[in-house]
């Protein structure tokens, strides 16, 4: 065999070894993740997006709203979500937040790594804010991230969740009252008992703390005596920890989707030119496809173990090459001599 063919073998097996390993990294593609930005009718250009897991708030990822960010238009902002840090999977939360400095609203994101692209659109003014899809606005939906909590829901009793934002849990009805009789002699009467009602009252929940765990106060303002129908007064909740830049970490019993604004709240008219439309959806931002996806996996993955692993195996592979060519090319001079 002449050398030119070894090394040609050689690298031929190098390289499919490479796409192998490559393949099976860009099998775990993570979503991209884009929107358009307002503030009531009017584009938010130049606000600042940041996203990151929230369970690793210091490996974020930022884009700027508008022309100055990663789409090139105005109201638009992209996050890739393959350039995290974070190795993250199905069921992990990603928080994304929008700020101007002045205003700033968030919105959470279940990753389902067979999203793709997904259109998280967002608005500084709660009065154009549905972010959980269940058609009540962020003004008066007190949880916009959870569907099955809306000014519309039924309220289940005694669970310690406020599920139709009335503003505390429905108490459940008082057990039916029970009654006694009895006689006594020379035709005596009987006798008969009363029902009572609970009315029990809770303060707000405390904020979620490092345990995971949020507290209540409960009392009863009715006739019952005991705890029978008492709201529970500590649940789970799901402890962010504080951002390295300064942005706030919401509880999960707070409302998830919060909004600060030092202006009035009130709608604003679009003015023309100012924005696209809202709704107008371009052409999505592609998810990375070919060499770019199996690159931009390989870097995205290094910090992981299974990219870890894949890199070895490509040094070590080559380095067997490379001690194989030089075996044949020596056993050949040999022979020669």
């Amino acid at each position: 065999m002449s050398r030119s063919t070894q090394v040609s073998l050689a690298l031929v097996i190098f390289f499919i070894l490479l796409g192998n390993i490559s393949i099976a990294v860009n099998n775990n593609l993570k979503p991209v993740l884009y929107g358009q930005f307002f503030n009531g009718n009017l584009n938010a250009d130049g606000s600042t997006v940041t996203v990151y897991p929230q369970n690793a708030p210091s490996d974020n990822l930022t884009d700027f709203v508008g022309q100055n960010g990663s789409m090139n238009l105005s109201t638009y902002w992209s996050i890739n979500l393959n350039n995290l840090n974070t190795n993250i999977q199905n069921g992990n939360i990603i928080v994304v937040q929008i700020s101007n400095g002045v205003s700033t609203t968030t919105r959470f994101y279940t990753v389902n790594l067979n999203d793709g692209t997904v259109n998280l659109s967002m608005n500084y003014n709660p009065l154009f804010q549905d972010y959980d899809n269940d058609h009540s606005f962020a003004n008066v939906d007190c949880n916009d991230n959870n569907p099955a909590i809306n000014p519309s829901a039924t309220d289940t009793c005694g669970d310690g969740i406020d599920q139709d934002c009335s503003g505390s849990d429905e108490s459940c009805p008082s057990p039916a009252p029970s009654s006694t009789g009895g006689g006594g002699g020379g035709g005596g009467g009987g006798g008969s008992g009363g029902g009572c009602t609970n009315n029990w009252q809770c303060t707000a929940w405390s904020a979620c703390a490092s345990n995971g765990q949020q507290t209540r106060s409960c009392s009863n303002s009715g006739t019952c005596l005991g705890d029978f129908g008492k709201p529970a007064e500590t649940q789970s909740c799901n402890y962010s920890a504080p951002s390295t830049q300064g942005t706030s970490s919401l509880s999960q019993a707070e409302k998830t989707e919060s909004t600060t604004s030092g202006s009035s709240g009130g709608a604003s008219a679009p003015s023309a030119g100012n924005a696209a439309p809202q709704g107008v959806i371009p052409p999505e931002p592609a998810a990375p496809t070919g060499f770019a996806a199996i690159t931009g996996n390989a870097i995205s993955a290094l910090t992981s173990t299974g990219g870890l692993t894949a890199i070895f195996l490509i040094v070590l592979i080559a380095l067997i090459l490379i001690a194989a060519y030089y075996y044949m090319r020596k056993k050949k001079k040999d022979s020669e001599l």
